[in-house]
């Protein structure tokens, strides 16, 4: 039996245990840089297989841990994400969060269960593996952010390829999708504060009532998409809280909007950046109040290298057979991964793992959310063979 016959076989015989790992993980969902209980965990676990080289604590509570095998080959770095979401969870499952308040509903407790099933399958084969494997545990990928950080503290450095993925409920269980290029926007902030000068509502002349102006505003941004943005360029402005006032007959002074810009393209970002201060400050000014503009840069867009990506999705054929692999689209969602693809190149993918029965929510961010868990044996799979694939094994 070939290598990757027996990683595959090896996964399968590991599925019950990713499963159970994947439930355990789900009842402990936390905070982003204060998932101490998840950490301690990964590390327990990383530690009874006998891997050595291991970092605590690498921006804050993320874990680095290091796989070298017995022959020269690249240094592979595979990352899992371990926070949760501020959600309450309404699946009823019987492993449902203990944490009141917090819920795992955006399977990252799956990304931890995958990459420790892959930490003990390529443990057992380091005999055999050309190089060595980085294992990533990134804390707060749901914000403010934990890849920057890890960065900063070494956890790339030597790396020569990194891959990562996400579960996918657009795509079935057993299928991963892959694409080079562009496949998560940048995806900023922004707050639009306008200030005028408050008074009675029954004289408005005497005050600058802040509410029409706000209303101006939020619709002349509307048209930055469509008069500003060359048509077909992927761009999105989206408002998503609007808070003004406190009683009925007294005129604003200050109203407040807060909302999100997603593109691909950092020239694209740069004109919205431009068009959002004209509009404001332009529209305010002419109407006697005040705009201030808020604009907070978070993730860069997640590009995918092109010559990585190819050789991984060789592997995938190889791993899931040829009707399992297809092609990604890309979406205005935000990873942070991209900050390990600027260090190295490599490669993010979605693994399957919609529920095909409509039992649960596919859509992550949903009190429902859940996975079907064959999307562990698929990222184990994918994982556990990719180091010696990118290091040139074949057969």
């Amino acid at each position: 039996m070939n290598l990757y016959d027996r990683i595959s076989g090896r996964c399968e015989q590991l599925y019950e245990e990713a499963v159970g790992l994947r439930r355990r993980l789900h009842r402990w969902p936390e905070e982003g840089f204060k998932e101490e209980k998840t950490s301690a965990f990964v590390l327990e676990y990383l530690k009874g297989l006998g891997i050595d080289g291991i970092r605590a604590k690498v921006a804050k509570t993320g874990i680095v841990a290091d796989i070298k095998g017995a022959k020269a080959g690249p240094t592979v770095a595979i990352r899992a994400d371990m926070d949760g979401l501020p959600i309450t969870e309404k699946t009823g499952l019987t492993f449902a969060s203990e944490h009141e308040g917090w819920m795992h509903g955006c399977g990252h407790d799956a990304h931890v269960a995958g990459l420790l099933v892959t930490a003990k399958v390529v443990n057992e084969l380091k005999g055999e593996l050309p190089g060595s494997v980085r294992l990533l545990f990134q804390p707060a990928e749901e914000g403010p952010g934990g890849a920057e950080p890890m960065v900063a503290e070494g956890a790339m450095e030597g790396v020569d390829t990194v891959i990562g993925g996400h579960v996918w409920g657009d795509n079935k269980p057993g299928e991963v999708a892959l694409m080079a290029g562009p496949m998560f926007a940048a995806p900023d902030e922004f707050k639009v504060t306008v200030r005028g000068v408050g008074g009675h509502a029954a004289a408005p002349h005497t005050a600058v009532d802040t509410v029409p102006v706000l209303a101006n505003i939020l619709n002349a941004l509307q048209t930055i998409v469509s008069r500003r943005i060359e048509p077909g360029v992927p761009c999105v402005v989206t408002v998503g809280t609007v808070q003004s006032g406190y009683r009925y007959n007294v005129i604003a002074d200050t109203s407040v909007i807060t909302g999100t810009v997603r593109t691909f393209d950092p020239s694209v970002q740069a004109t919205v950046k431009k068009a959002m201060q004209e509009i404001c400050c332009g529209i305010a000014r002419s109407m006697g109040a005040s705009a201030e503009i808020e604009y907070i840069d978070r993730y860069p867009s997640l590009v995918n290298d092109a010559a990585a990506t190819a050789t991984m999705r060789e592997l995938a054929v190889r791993m899931l057979g040829e009707a399992n692999v297809v092609e990604a689209k890309p979406t205005m969602g935000g990873e942070d991964f991209a900050y390990f693809l600027r260090k190295a190149p490599g490669t993010f993918m979605f693994i399957g793992s919609a529920n095909m029965d409509g039992s649960y929510w596919n859509d992550a961010h949903h009190p429902r959310f859940n996975i079907d868990e064959r999307a562990l044996l698929t990222m184990a799979k994918l994982y556990s063979a990719a180091p010696f694939w990118f290091g040139g094994v074949r057969g």
